[in-house]
């Protein structure tokens, strides 16, 4: 989190279009750089053009003019143009989540907690994306920003069963899998087939 509220417009190298991670911003010290998806950079792009038309705010807050801690140059920052902290990124995230239709908790049979969404989520999913899409593990880790490959490694440890079925149905040999309802996972709202009546082709997609 600590890398997204500390981002500035000078850690964009528009050239090259990737994200540079200066070592002093970064948990492991180490600078890296992230090349930026399309969408992205139009994104930052933007933020980067009205940022000139940022104003001071005039209120003020135990004492203190809110105008001191005014920023133009972090690429993140709240309505009133100061820095982000990590309790306001993550209610900023838990509210895209609600106007998304996003469970923002996953509970059991019993009312107890299982899962919960996080600012690390977005992480956790950058990393899941990149395994189950094919990405090698070292890549992973360098984008990820791990210092050992072993930690990248504990993610594929916990691939899914159907990203396995999904890479038996790639073979160009093959005919595609056969994947039962009752062990794939379906996005809310959707409707399973009946059991025989999925299977996932050669190019991955369930049918």
């Amino acid at each position: 989190m600590r890398e997204l509220i500390r981002l500035t417009f000078d850690d964009i190298d528009w050239e090259a279009c990737e994200l540079v991670l200066r070592a002093h911003k970064t948990k492991g010290k180490r600078e890296r750089r992230i090349p930026l998806d399309a969408r992205l950079a139009d994104i930052l792009k933007r933020l980067d053009a009205e940022r000139v038309a940022r104003k001071p705010s005039e209120r003020s807050a135990f004492g203190r003019p809110l105008a001191d801690r005014f920023s133009d140059q972090r690429v993140f920052v709240t309505r009133n143009c100061l820095p982000m902290s990590g309790g306001t990124v993550y209610r900023t995230l838990v509210g895209c989540c609600r106007k998304a239709g996003i469970p923002i908790q996953t509970l059991d049979s019993e009312g107890q907690p299982l899962e919960h969404v996080d600012v690390h989520s977005l992480r956790r999913t950058f990393a899941t994306d990149l395994i189950v899409n094919g990405t090698d593990p070292k890549t992973v880790q360098e984008l990820l920003g791990h210092k050992t490959l072993a930690m990248t490694m504990k993610l594929y440890a916990k691939v899914r069963p159907q990203n396995k079925r999904q890479a038996v149905g790639r073979l160009s040999y093959g005919g595609g899998v056969v994947a039962p309802g009752h062990i794939l996972e379906y996005p809310t709202g959707s409707n399973p087939l009946p059991i025989g009546h999925q299977s996932v082709t050669a190019a991955g997609e369930v049918s």
